[in-house]
């Protein structure tokens, strides 16, 4: 199987980044390219997605508030910490994505439509507060309905 494009969901962790030096080993053996995909959770998408919610007018101008304020920040300082994952390996080809969506629901249909060779995921085996649980449902999402091999990994 000849790989054409390895994808890395990026969180900036520790695990997700060594998921990517993983992947980045792989690819300069295998000459792939590299997709760092990384989705900005927007408290606003259940807005634009057809959920079915009832939102009062002062929620929904709270969350329209920390949007704007936050936003714009928050893509900066993706792109910034993308390009710096990029410079480690220059002499490597890769993409970078960023997507403003639902978590869970973003990256799953994203890795669906990428059509990548495979997945090398930064896996977050322990902790119990509800961002890890959250994070561990969402890996364990990914791993299900990706159609490529999904190559895990946990910190050094």
């Amino acid at each position: 199987m000849k790989l054409r494009t390895i994808l890395i969901p990026m969180d900036f962790s520790e695990e997700s980044e060594n998921a990517f030096d993983v992947a980045a080993l792989i690819a300069g053996r295998s000459h792939a390219e590299l997709l760092l995909f990384h989705v900005i959770d927007m408290p606003l998408a259940h807005l634009f997605s057809g959920a079915k919610r009832i939102i009062i007018a002062k929620e929904a101008a709270e969350e329209v508030n920390m949007a704007q304020t936050y936003l714009p920040r928050m893509v900066v300082e993706a792109k910034d910490k993308l390009q710096a994952f990029v410079n480690r390996y220059l002499e490597l080809r890769i993409r970078k994505q960023i997507a403003l969506d639902k978590f869970t629901k973003d990256i799953a249909n994203f890795i669906v439509a990428e059509n990548a060779d495979l997945i090398v995921l930064g896996f977050h085996s322990n902790g119990e507060s509800a961002a890890d649980i959250t994070r561990r449902q969402m890996e364990e999402q990914i791993i299900h309905l990706a159609k490529a091999p999904v190559f895990t990994v946990k910190k050094k």
